[in-house]
């Protein structure tokens, strides 16, 4: 039973601070940051909720990606928003504009009373390191803006900075 607790422990304190998994299929280590709830500028959207995580994957030894996902996803009550025409992302930092690909991988999950919607963009590490040192980070998808604040910033940060921790390059 102490066992157990402890596994469950360990588990939430990882999910937390964000996740490493090792993929033996494809011989990559996945990591990803916790998911940050980003605050909607209005509040007549169809959905109250937009989520944000960083990922990317290594093979070997933890290294410095080139790039990393910028995964971005909402639920809503089975109503789709974010169509082809709509998936327009910016994300704006410290007088920087950064355009997100025009075509960003799309997935949706349909339950009996709500639709889940996932995009994810791809960006270079670089840029990510200057969007993680702003005071806040202001995003748009098509109609959706939101803003993700400098409290955010510092734990997705503080979860990069454990990933890449012993890397040499």
């Amino acid at each position: 039973m102490q066992m157990m607790v402890l596994i469950l422990f360990l588990t939430l304190t990882v999910q937390n601070k964000g996740q490493l998994n090792y993929d033996k299929m494809s011989d990559e280590t996945h990591a990803s940051t916790p998911a940050l709830e980003i605050k909607l500028k209005k509040e007549d959207y169809v959905t109250k909720s937009l989520e944000f995580n960083i990922q990317y994957a290594y093979q070997g030894t933890r290294q410095r990606p080139e790039l990393v996902k910028l995964v971005f996803r909402t639920c809503s009550h089975r109503w789709r928003f974010l169509e082809e025409p709509n998936r327009l992302g910016v994300v704006l930092f410290q007088g920087r504009r950064v355009d997100l690909s025009l075509t960003p991988a799309y997935t949706s999950v349909i339950g009996k009373k709500y639709l889940e919607e996932t995009l994810i963009y791809q960006i270079s590490f670089s840029d990510l390191e200057q969007l993680v040192k702003a005071p806040y980070v202001d995003v748009r998808i098509g109609v959706l803006e939101g803003r993700i604040t400098e409290k955010q910033l510092s734990k997705t940060k503080e979860a990069l900075m454990e990933f890449l921790a012993g890397n040499n390059k």
